[in-house]
């Protein structure tokens, strides 16, 4: 079975039972979320990697770190709000497609 990892971009407190499940299918999950969100109730349990970043809405600092995080791990996939404001940037810089709330490598 292939192990998939995920990075779940959080810019506020929701998607502990998205975490769950991935971790529960056998995911490496990575959570990216703003320092401010460090001490809320996240299921650490379903966590591999929990990395903070100052904000999450200034660009180009979260292509940067989405695209340093892509040289350590290999993410197959990047999950995120719908309302994530840089989410097709953040894609772009990696040659992915957004398809709704994810995207995709393209291999």
């Amino acid at each position: 079975m292939t192990q998939y990892t995920i990075l779940c971009l959080a810019s506020y407190f929701k998607g502990g039972r998205f975490l769950e499940e991935c971790k529960a299918q056998g995911c490496y999950t990575i959570l990216l979320t703003k320092e401010e969100l460090r001490d809320e109730a996240w299921p650490r349990h379903a966590i591999d990697e929990l990395l903070l970043m100052p904000t999450l809405l200034k660009q180009p600092d979260i292509t940067y770190a989405v695209s340093y995080l892509c040289r350590h791990w290999r993410i197959d996939r990047i999950v995120m709000s719908r309302r994530w404001p840089n989410c097709a940037s953040i894609c772009a810089c990696r040659g992915w497609a957004v398809r709704k709330r994810a995207c995709f490598a393209i291999n």
